[in-house]
Order: C-alpha cells, then structure tokens, then sequence
C-alpha cells in the first residue's frame, strides 16, 4: 500500500473491507466514509467527486493509522478526535462522552419551546459542550451557563464552542454538592444528560463504550439512578424562576423519573427516541 498508487475509491474500499471484520456492512461502509471525509477534508459530496484522484502518501499513512486503531475497538469518533452533532462539528476525546443522535431530539425540543425567547438556561454536566453550543447557535438570544465536574472536559468545552463561535458560561463544579447552587444564579430552563448509568448495567453495555468512554460520565456514584434528577428537581424547588426542566433519561427508571417530576406537581411528560425506548422528559410548572 505504501508504495502502489491509491485512488479515492481504491483507499475507500480497502478501508470497508479492513472494517468488515469488526462492524455490520452498513456501518463499515459510514466508518470508511469519515476517515476518507476527515483525511481529505471534503464532505460527502466533495468525496464522491473525488473517487478518481489519487491519495496522497500521508494521506495513505494517516489511513493506515486510523484502521489500525480502530482493530482496538476504539470508536471512530476518538480516532478522529472529532464527532458531528445538531449539523456542527466537536472535538472529542477520552475524558467526554462521543455525543449521540439520540441528543439531538432532546435539543429539538428545547428549541421549539423556547422559540426567540432571550431566556436563561442552566446545563447539568455538558461534557463536549453540544447541548448548549447547539441551542446558542439555533436561538442565539439565549444566555446558558453550563456546570461540569470535570475540567478536562470543560476544557474541551470552551474550544468548541470558540470553534463554533459562540459564547457558552463553563463553571467548573459537582451540581451534586448543592454549596455552588449560589455560583449559577437563576435560570428559566434546566437541560441535562447527566450520568444515569447503575454499575450493575456494566455488563449489557457494549465494549466500545465501557472500554473507551469517561466512566464518570456514564455512571451515577451512589447506585442511586435518579441522582441527578433528584438534585435538579431540589434545585428547582429553591428556584421558582425556573419553569421548564428538560432531561434525557435512563430508559429502565424513565417511570420513575416522571413519578418523581410529578409527584412534585409539575406537568411532566416522557418521549420516545429515535430506537422507540423512553429517553427523554419536559417538565413544565
């Protein structure tokens, strides 16, 4: 390969063939896709133009490297250190989750009820920063402040949303510990995807997830599944300002999450995503 000449096509349709081993057809076929889309730096359009033109030599190289990588299982999205959300682009790496499709319906929602309002939004645990940079750059009247315990991942944070030029407020802390609560001021709507994951869920969880992805985003610390939910609803409680919750969910206590909301007198509801499995509540009071 290092010495023979290499059309697009050719290097395309080596690389399905490398990936057929670990991935569905249809899958090998997206994954060789966005290594020849990120190598090339084309879209897919660009790319299907391009079929005839030889590869360069690190451009050879560099697709060598990253189907040797992904042999590990490592997910592509890490491989490339870069992942698509909401129609932007984010930088991804070990220390935030590899942000879902399933996401996406959870800012669809957010936007359609905010409209061109200028409201306040509070995000719990922001990871790469796609929740809010997605809504800023849809409703760009709206001010968001996003709380994560990591730094490394609010790191990250802060360069995409410089990336894609907007202005998101990062605060480092654990929403857990209820004495930063002063630090967020008040908000109209909390949005979050926080950790919902019990350990005991471990073992049903694929590989490339639980090997690759931060466990402290995935995980709740305390066995409890509604850790969070719990936190944001007293939050919620102590700041009548706040009159719209929206949150994605873990699928097997979605019920209990809506009890909870409910219980608490708020108009809460559940939505199915994309894979018809209850991912995603809207409280409003």
């Amino acid at each position: 390969m290092h010495t023979n000449k290499l059309t697009t096509a050719e290097a395309l349709q080596m690389a399905r063939k490398a990936l057929y081993s670990q991935y569905e057809a249809g899958e090998a076929h997206v994954i060789a896709e966005m290594l020849l889309t990120h190598i090339l730096d084309l879209d897919r359009l660009g790319l299907s133009m391009a079929m005839q033109e030889e590869m360069s030599m690190n451009g050879k190289e560099t697709l060598e490297m990253f189907l040797e990588a992904l042999k590990t299982g490592r997910p592509v999205q890490y491989v490339l250190g870069m992942a698509d959300f909401y129609g932007l682009k984010f930088k991804v790496n070990e220390h935030t989750l590899i942000p879902r499709p399933e996401t996406e319906e959870l800012v669809e929602k957010v936007l359609a009820w905010v409209g061109k309002r200028p409201l306040k939004v509070l995000e719990v645990g922001t990871g790469t920063g796609c929740i809010a940079i997605a809504l800023k750059k849809h409703a760009p009247d709206l001010e968001i402040i996003s709380v994560d315990i990591s730094s490394a991942a609010l790191k990250l944070a802060a360069e995409n949303a410089a990336m894609n030029e907007v202005d998101i407020q990062f605060v480092s802390g654990d929403f857990l510990d209820k004495t930063i609560w002063a630090r967020l001021g008040e908000v109209d709507i909390i949005i979050s995807n926080p950790p919902y994951i019990l350990e005991s869920e471990a073992a049903l969880m694929e590989n490339h997830v639980l090997n690759f992805e931060p466990h402290e985003a995935l995980f709740v610390t305390d066995n409890d599944p509604q850790q969070f939910y719990k936190a944001i609803l007293a939050w919620a409680g102590q700041h009548k300002r706040t009159q719209a919750v929206f949150l994605e969910l873990n699928q097997n206590f979605a019920s209990g999450t809506l009890a909870l909301y409910t219980a608490a007198g708020w108009e809460a509801v559940l939505h199915r995503d994309l894979n018809d499995n209850f991912r995603m509540l809207t409280a409003f009071r």
